[in-house]
């Protein structure tokens, strides 16, 4: 059977207790704590997906449930993803374990510390239009690439949509907490492995799954 995940994603320490971030703890983001809801949409997938961070992006966690829509075939998958500074848990509850990468792209993400919410569209192509629009009663900007689609985000940082070729993604909440302590604990309560080096890309995969 398919397993699918949707890319971009973005996901904690071996304790059961987090501690606090040192004072030093870079900020990923201007937003030091929320919980974002979104409903995705598209030809072949739709579900949902909740995306919570606290102590600026230190902490993060991904709670995805998507159903694949191919002729012949539907197909319901669910995930749960833990971060930490650089350190990433793609969480299985049922078997009780989680696989350790790191986040290849966390040393340019802390460098940014999160002061330019704009730099994001931009990397991925995209450029402003001069143009804002209001969602859930919230003020954003619009960025457009030909290609990549266009995305709707607020002057500090929280993406309201996100419209690609294959997919719509749109923010039906917003809150400003950090949500729930008891997922950002799941990794200190699971059997950790280590995964592939993502730094090195499909090199790394391939590295990791011969061993």
């Amino acid at each position: 059977m398919m397993k699918w995940a949707p890319a971009v994603g973005f996901a904690a320490l071996l304790l059961t207790a987090m501690p606090a971030a040192a004072a030093d703890t870079p900020k990923l983001h201007p937003v030091e704590a929320m919980c974002v809801t979104y409903q995705i949409s598209g030809q072949m997938m739709e579900g949902t997906n909740v995306q919570c961070h606290r102590q600026h992006g230190h902490e993060t966690y991904r709670l995805e449930t998507n159903t694949i829509k191919i002729p012949g075939m539907k197909q319901t998958t669910s995930s749960t993803t833990v971060t930490v500074g650089p350190d990433i848990y793609a969480i299985n509850r049922e078997a009780g374990t989680a696989t350790k990468t790191k986040n290849p792209m966390y040393d340019g993400m802390a460098k940014s510390g999160g002061k330019d919410p704009a730099e994001y569209p931009r990397a991925m192509g995209m450029s402003p239009t001069g143009t804002t629009e209001e969602l859930l009663g919230l003020r954003c900007s619009v960025t457009r690439s030909p290609a990549l689609g266009d995305m709707r985000m607020t002057d500090d940082g929280i993406t309201l949509r996100s419209k690609m070729p294959s997919m719509t993604m749109t923010a039906t909440e917003v809150r400003r907490d950090g949500g729930d302590p008891a997922i950002y604990a799941l990794p200190g309560q699971l059997k950790i492995t280590e995964g592939p080096d993502l730094s090195q890309g499909i090199h790394g995969l391939m590295k990791h799954y011969r061993k």
